[in-house]
């Protein structure tokens, strides 16, 4: 098996479905059957679609060719991404939204959830409640 890159993390976590920093922390694992194999160099691409990954094209950011076998915490350095400026429209009638990508359907989560059980709440003493308009208003001043 060649190498390749797996475990990608941004602000450690996998596959968030957001982040709120401008400048996450990258951070990946060289995956390879050849022992003793290390990464010497990396190469980030962030781009606005698929296919311009698939020609080696980041229109958000292309950190170049950088000489390190750092994978922990890489910092992004690129564009910084707005959500609010893409797709003007969106809430108007008759937009086009064939440009979007679908939304990404997730598992369940990796543990299994159990309920607890408690005590239902049971009511130890009552007291009648008193009326407002009824209640004498305190003495001011004297």
């Amino acid at each position: 098996m060649a190498a390749r890159w797996g475990g990608l993390r941004y602000e450690s976590l996998t596959n968030p479905l957001g982040i709120d920093v401008t400048q996450p922390r990258l951070s990946w694992v060289l995956e390879s059957t050849r022992r003793g194999e290390q990464q010497t160099a990396y190469q980030i691409l962030v781009a606005s679609s698929a296919e311009l990954l698939k020609q080696n094209t980041g229109d958000y950011w292309d950190s170049g060719k950088v000489a390190s076998d750092q994978s922990l915490q890489v910092v992004y350095d690129g564009e910084e991404y707005n959500a609010r400026l893409e797709m003007s429209g969106w809430d108007q009638a008759g937009f086009d939204a064939a440009e979007w990508e679908p939304a990404q359907v997730l598992g369940a989560p990796g543990c299994k959830l159990e309920a607890q059980m408690i005590e239902p709440m049971r009511i130890g003493t009552s007291t009648p409640g008193a009326s407002a308009a009824s209640a004498e208003a305190p003495a001011i001043g004297g």
